[in-house]
């Protein structure tokens, strides 16, 4: 029971975070404007599968 509130903590910190994916889009929605940031977003799903 110890280990359980530090793991739950860190599982909700990782959760909320955003990953470099989420960077990536974000930057490119802001220089490119939405189409860019749609064509981003796009490709990194793509790239997942």
């Amino acid at each position: 029971m110890i280990h359980l509130y530090p793991f739950l903590l860190l599982s909700i910190f990782l959760i909320v975070l955003p990953g470099p994916d989420t960077a990536v889009v974000t930057k490119n929605t802001i220089s490119a404007g939405k189409i860019g940031g749609l064509k981003t977003a796009l490709y990194r799903c793509n790239e997942i599968v």
